[in-house]
């Protein structure tokens, strides 16, 4: 059957598995351009019947695959594409089916349309204002709950953080007006809870301003109303502890002890604590079998692989007989099994750490592990629900146990075809921080300085398996070009093997770019081992002072700028002046040979002891 045929009727098997053969090929290659043709000829079919189609039937067709490939396709990035005129002459049909029923609600098709076409945030109303059907309460759910692949503007990134956190304060009130019993959720409520469980992962919301406490809190809630109802006991009474019983039992939490971020923020928790004073036990959900695993499971008592299945790990945890429960991973972003597990009560005493780059909002998190220079307890404990631990100094520390020593490959300036004499600016900054007033002012920065370069590495490992590289390259270029710089003057690199071969780049480079307003720690490491001066911003978040946080603790504050203006500023003064950037490079140099408190894993065990200890006296005398 040709593709024509294959398009004539969308409520066919046959249309079906077309279908999802073609997002399949989509996934695998998003940049093929007949795949590319093939599926918005498909979404204009299907919303031409999603249009005409009435309720019922409707209802069958979404009963089947095609609600997940439909979900797949408004969750593409085809969305971002430029319209053709005759989709553009589907969408406006659609939005004006919106703006002629203000306030009422209209057809499903309608709303199953839109999905295709526009994004959550275009337009807001539309999308959050108007009643569906339950039926079609996963859908919008989900839709709402996914996160767009792509900002090219300001605006754009701006209004959808103002939608997200209007879809999970829609998402939980359906939740909590169906709210029967501690476990049981009417079908629409149960439905909402667990879609949005199972398609949220918001990140996005990191790189807004403000506090995302609310934000948080709603995000727990149906989290947690969702576990409830899945059957999975989160309340639990500790049994009495063993009397005789001297050392205080932690456990530390983490998917694994692989070398990641977390890993490394981590480790210097309980490297080097006094195994007389504590019993430490390691669990992870899967085994890494590599050198750092088996280094930090030499610095414990024993490390567990828990079982898969959600119930026994929760069981198995609470059968340690744990004193205090400490998370090494990000809780706030996926739901992934660490995550359902912290919603329980597993230990009297649970804490989350850095790792977390906002409050979890969870009802059995106690405290939150962060420095008196990163998180105040005076000025920012409104912004946790757990009770804020602060310890001197950034509260960051960072231990990489056993690493290779060397760079897989040699790199040079000429190799990157960079001369010896332009000003080379760089970053390691993620491509989820580089958001789009970030791209601007790189741009402004490089115009400013004569012969400069900027190099970036966006596309860490760590933080995704897959990312929308040719809009966000391209939009970089664009931004460039209109300032007037040429392409010698771009350069975008896959990622590197590992820390030494990011180290040997960042020597050869001049300053270093931090992101803002939700700047690096991990990658302000790299950059201070290789003696560049870094330029950051400090807000008024955890996840905004950072790297000032670090920068404060080195010595260096005269690094740390007020504000985006105050950043661009610095960082010219920075590629201009020669002399000023050795004075600084030496300062630092000279400071990170006296090992910094982010870099003394042995004393920043010693603090975490003390506190331990004061949190176990607290808890049980």
């Amino acid at each position: 059957m040709d593709t024509a045929n294959r398009l004539d009727r969308v409520d066919t098997p046959e249309f079906t598995q077309w279908f999802s053969d073609r997002m399949d090929a989509y996934t695998r290659n998003p940049w093929d351009v007949a795949v590319l043709d093939d599926l918005r000829h498909t979404r204009s079919r299907l919303t031409e019947f999603l249009l005409e189609a009435d309720e019922e039937a409707l209802q069958h067709l979404l009963s089947n695959q095609l609600a997940k490939l439909h979900l797949s396709l408004a969750g593409s990035g085809i969305r971002d594409l430029p319209l053709r005129e005759p989709e553009q002459a589907q969408l406006d049909r659609i939005l004006e089916a919106f703006t002629a029923e203000a306030g009422n609600a209209i057809p499903p098709g309608f709303t199953l349309a839109a999905m295709l076409y526009c994004r959550p945030e275009h337009p807001t109303a539309a999308f959050l204002d108007r009643p569906v059907p339950d039926w079609l309460c996963g859908m919008f759910t989900a839709f709402m709950a996914i996160e767009p692949v792509f900002f090219g503007d300001s605006h754009t990134f701006d209004a959808y953080c103002m939608v997200a956190h209007q879809a999970v304060r829609h998402t939980r009130q359906i939740v909590q007006d169906g709210l029967q019993s501690d476990t049981v959720l009417t079908p629409k409520a149960r439905v909402a809870a667990h879609t949005y469980a199972a398609f949220s992962c918001p990140i996005y919301p990191y790189f807004g301003a403000g506090d995302l406490r609310q934000f948080s809190e709603d995000r727990a809630y149906i989290l947690e109303q969702n576990a409830c109802a899945s059957g999975l006991p989160l309340d639990w009474e500790p049994p009495p502890r063993a009397p005789g019983r001297r050392k205080i039992r932690l456990g530390i939490l983490k998917p694994h002890f692989s070398s990641q971020t977390e890993t490394f923020a981590t480790l210097p928790v309980f490297e080097y604590l006094d195994r007389k004073r504590f019993d430490i036990g390691l669990y992870a959900l899967e085994a890494a079998r590599n050198d750092l695993e088996r280094y930090c499971a030499n610095r414990v008592d024993r490390l567990q692989i828990l079982s898969r299945n959600p119930l026994e790990q929760a069981a198995a945890l609470r059968n340690e007989n744990l004193d205090i429960l400490f998370f090494g991973s990000n809780l706030t972003a996926g739901v992934d099994a660490c995550t359902t597990l912290a919603l329980h009560r597993l230990a009297p005493i649970q804490i989350a750490s850095i790792c977390c780059p906002v409050t979890t909002g969870f009802t059995h998190m106690d405290y939150y592990l962060a420095g008196d220079l990163l998180a105040p307890r005076a000025s920012m404990q409104g912004q946790f629900r757990e009770a804020l631990l602060n310890i001197a100094g950034s509260g960051i520390c960072f231990s990489f146990g056993p690493e290779p020593t060397g760079a897989s490959k040699r790199t040079s300036r000429e190799a990157l075809g960079i001369s010896a004499d332009a000003v080379l600016f760089i970053s390691g900054a993620n491509y989820f921080k580089i958001i789009p007033e970030l791209r601007e002012a790189w741009a402004s920065i490089v115009s400013r300085v004569p012969g400069a370069v900027l190099v970036l590495y966006p596309f860490n490992p760590n933080w995704s398996g897959r990312y929308n590289t040719e809009p966000f390259v391209a939009d970089i270029k664009r931004r460039f070009a209109q300032h007037g710089l040429a392409e010698h003057q771009l350069r975008i690199l896959d990622p590197l093997p590992g820390r030494a071969d990011i180290k040997a780049l960042l020597k050869l480079a001049d300053v270093y770019l931090d992101s803002y307003p939700y700047g690096g720690a991990t990658s302000l490491i790299d950059t201070l081992e290789a003696g560049l001066p870094p330029v950051v911003v400090e807000g008024d978040t955890l996840r905004f002072r950072q790297a000032p946080s670090m920068l404060r603790e080195l010595g260096v504050p005269q690094l740390i700028a007020a504000s985006a203006h105050a950043y661009i500023e610095l960082a010219c003064r920075l590629g201009s002046d020669t002399a000023l950037r050795q004075q600084i490079r030496q300062d630092i140099q000279q400071n990170m040979k006296k090992r910094p408190a982010f870099l003394d894993s042995r004393n920043f065990g010693q603090k975490v002891a003390h506190l331990f200890q004061s949190l176990y006296e607290r808890k049980f005398s």
